[in-house]
């Protein structure tokens, strides 16, 4: 469990960080990103404890992809927070909590009891009440979103049965993947990367870094059909105490009992 509270803290973090870094000027994301990954990889690789000459081949097609999606997922959430709207986007993104539980459940045999099958059906009730309500367009948009978030987080248990076990490895081979198709989206766009922005990445990359590695090793420890939607649910309900406590946000009825719902199922994934 310890891991897995390390790695929603980390979340966190990183949302806190974002909206830190939305209010100022003269920043480019796709930069900030290409930076984070950056230190990430460099994390992932000083963790590492099996030689990169004796990689195995299926560990660096997971990692590859799994690179490949880390951004595809960034620049999908991005289209679709302009497209169909804020609310809507982080709703789909984080009830895509069902693939990675559906495929622990048809393809590991992992087991839940009644009570943890009502705390997950509550907490993807209560993101689709948040994202109720806001005009909902580019209805393919969030469709990607919601496909391509389920299917990445997917890969760190596809990883943890079939990989090698090495998740400096994996993360190191993901996050070089990303670095690199960054790098040639900005190198396409002609783009010139500022320092600043790099260096504000290289800050953002040591808690994504965590927050990946951590989640990686609660897998070890706990089922996937139950941090999944641990993670997701707690990382939406931090999130909105710090935006409180320090973004001084103001939440409605809709979002009071959205909220509430989901401490219900946390609740209830928490009995065993």
């Amino acid at each position: 469990m310890i891991y897995l509270v390390l790695s929603i803290i980390c979340s966190v973090m990183i949302a806190n960080f974002l909206k830190f870094i939305s209010h100022r000027k003269n920043i480019s994301f796709l930069t900030m990103f290409m930076g984070n990954y950056f230190i990430a990889s460099i994390m992932s690789f000083s963790i590492n404890e099996t030689p990169i000459m004796q990689t195995d081949r299926f560990d660096i097609f997971m990692g590859g992809i799994a690179g490949v999606m880390l951004i595809s997922c960034f620049l999908i959430y991005r289209k679709s927070i302009v497209v169909s709207g804020l609310a809507v986007s982080v709703s789909a993104m984080r009830a895509s909590l069902m693939i990675p539980v559906l495929i622990s459940l048809a393809l590991f045999g992992e087991k839940l009891f009644f009570w943890n099958y009502a705390g997950i059906i509550l907490v993807i009730v209560a993101f689709i009440i948040l994202g109720k309500g806001e005009p909902v367009h580019g209805f393919l948009w969030i469709i990607a979103l919601f496909a391509s978030s389920g299917i990445m987080d997917s890969f760190f248990k596809l990883y943890k049965v079939y990989g090698a076990h090495s998740d400096g490895l994996f993360l190191f081979i993901g996050f070089v993947s990303s670095f690199f198709v960054t790098l040639l989206i900005l190198v396409f766009q002609k783009k010139t990367a500022n320092i600043q922005s790099f260096l504000w990445g290289i800050l953002l990359g040591i808690p994504n870094q965590l927050t990946v590695f951590f989640f990686m090793k609660s897998l070890n420890t706990m089922p996937a059909t139950i941090a999944y939607p641990m993670r997701a649910s707690s990382i939406v309900l931090l999130c909105v105490a710090s935006d409180i406590l320090f973004w001084k946000l103001r939440i409605n009825r809709k979002q009071l009992i959205g909220y509430g719902i989901i401490a219900m199922g946390i609740v209830l994934l928490n009995i065993s």
